[in-house]
């Protein structure tokens, strides 16, 4: 008898590791194909199985347009709204500031 492999769960929008806690399908995938990792390290990094590790490729790949422009997105929001080490000394100093007029 086959096994029909279901490695890959979406919950609230999320493909998650199936039994795996909540694990990104994503993140797991983008350990290999952006950060080099090989396949047997991901697996070892997450107690996953090489098909688990295939599977969440699998998913990477077939949405990897989608995954990539949210990527972006989150990227560019983290960008805009990071400060400068000058934006933080002067934030820093702020608080500082306020706190001393406080007391």
């Amino acid at each position: 008898m086959y096994k029909i492999p279901n490695h890959i769960i979406i919950t609230n929008g999320k493909a998650t590791i199936a039994g795996h806690g909540g694990i990104k399908a994503e993140l797991v995938a983008r350990m290999v194909v952006d950060d080099g990792y090989t396949i047997e390290q991901t697996m070892e990094n997450y107690n996953l199985s090489r098909a688990q590790v295939l599977s969440a490729m699998a998913f990477y790949y077939e949405n990897q347009q989608i995954l990539d422009e949210a990527r972006q997105q989150a990227l560019a929001e983290i960008k805009a709204n990071a400060m400068n080490l000058e934006k933080f000394k002067a934030h820093l100093a702020q608080k500082k500031q306020k706190a001393t007029t406080e007391e």
